[in-house]
């Protein structure tokens, strides 16, 4: 995984943002306030990403992100630390920081 860190990163950013930043109608009711509006690192977040990504391990492209049942309209900083210290303990910490990183650029380039 390590080897298409910067890879994997960015797609997760890219991902992360896409969901964060959604705000279908058709879930509305499942958000903790109807005035909650998506903001940086808040929105709709999967909040157990770390271990439920899956990856090609010869092209390093997510082919899939698994395990929904914890997705919720919050704060999605602890999923990152969390995501980080599944991460870590398979030598891959530095692609949550990448993302966090690849995230921030998306998020200022659409304000």
């Amino acid at each position: 995984m390590n080897k298409y860190g910067d890879k994997i990163a960015h797609q997760l950013a890219e991902f992360l943002y896409a969901i964060g930043q959604s705000d279908p109608k058709s879930i509305k009711h499942l958000k903790p306030s109807v005035r909650a509006k998506p903001g940086f690192m808040y929105g709709w977040a999967h909040n157990d990403i770390g271990g439920n990504f899956l990856v090609d391990e010869h092209t390093g492209k997510i082919t899939a992100v698994i395990d929904w049942e914890s997705a919720k309209f919050c704060d999605w900083s602890q999923d990152v630390l969390a995501a980080h210290k599944y991460l870590k303990n398979r030598n891959a910490e530095d692609i949550m920081v990448k993302t966090v990183i690849e995230y921030e650029k998306l998020y200022n380039s659409h304000k």
